[in-house]
């Protein structure tokens, strides 16, 4: 399943965050490919490959955007998909999350031209929405004292259209969720990590690999990974019929501080994101939340 152009925002923010389900069970083929592919405000898309034209693009140059039709981003302000006001039942989460969010200024200098969408507030259900036990999950949250999830991210570029000769950093997910007590946040990222297999494969032939990742320590419950998904794509002039072997790599990173749980991602189309960026993105929104206190 492709991005859907009548689902809200929200929805195909929480499917780009849980890249990490991608790894998960094989009998999750389809909703996995999903939450890799699904184009939010300024994710990289597989779904955006059905468009790319045979453009060549210089490594990590600025991504071209997608036509109106096949990003979020393209949506009117005042939308669904465009906007970012929290539910009301999410606003005191908001409240508590949103000062201890990542700014644009403390991003590593190449990442700071990339464009930004405002945190967009997930409650549970759409947190694990497109999991074929996603109610199961939703009330494992709920037990488990999960408050909500606020999603930030920037992209470079406000959509991508992917080729064989894309070799860019193109996405940046910053995902702080809110539990009842530091007891209770302490299953958060085990909760990310719980139904990771180190390799999947759909029936269509996509293929995702997850490693752990081997990085300094942040905060408590700290988990690490490197996410590998080839997938095949249309590529070049429209009904030609071309495809090609594509790439996204995404580095991952979960740890808690207090009664927050932070997960980071960086991903790349066709090469491998920098480790010492993510290192430094790591570092400052560990920073964001002992600045606040939270231990």
């Amino acid at each position: 399943m492709e991005f859907r152009p009548d689902g809200g925002r929200a929805a195909d923010c929480a499917l780009a965050l849980a890249v990490l389900l991608a790894a998960c069970s094989s009998g999750n083929n389809k909703p996995a490919r999903q939450s890799v592919t699904a184009t939010s405000a300024v994710t990289a898309s597989a779904a955006a490959a059905r468009t790319a034209s045979p453009a060549q693009t210089p490594a990590n140059a600025a991504l071209t955007p997608l036509p109106s039709g096949g990003s979020a981003a393209a949506a009117p302000a005042g939308s669904p998909l465009a906007s970012a006001t929290p539910p009301p039942a999410l606003q005191p989460v908001s409240d508590r999350l949103q000062p201890l969010f990542l700014k644009t200024g403390d991003l590593p200098a190449a990442l700071q031209t990339w464009n930004y969408a405002a945190p967009v507030g997930l409650a549970n259900s759409t947190y694990v929405q497109g999991k074929p036990n996603a109610a199961q999950l939703s009330q494992q949250l709920d037990r488990e004292g999960r408050l909500g999830t606020f999603l930030a991210a920037w992209g470079n570029g406000s959509g991508q259209q992917a080729t064989l000769q894309t070799h860019a950093e193109s996405q940046l997910q910053d995902v702080l969720a809110l539990y009842k007590s530091p007891d209770a946040a302490a299953t958060g990222c085990p909760f990310v990590a719980q139904e990771i297999q180190p390799v999947v494969q759909s029936p269509n032939g996509d293929v995702t690999t997850t490693t752990p990742l081997d990085l300094p320590a942040a905060g408590h419950e700290f988990k690490a990974y490197h996410i590998d998904y080839r997938y095949t794509a249309a590529v070049g002039a429209a009904g030609s019929g071309a495809t090609a072997r594509l790439q996204q790599v995404f580095l991952l990173a979960c740890w808690r501080r207090g009664d927050v749980v932070a997960t980071v991602q960086l991903g790349a189309l066709n090469q491998e994101p920098s480790q010492d960026e993510f290192k430094q993105i790591v570092a400052a929104q560990d920073k964001r939340l002992t600045d606040a206190g939270l231990q």
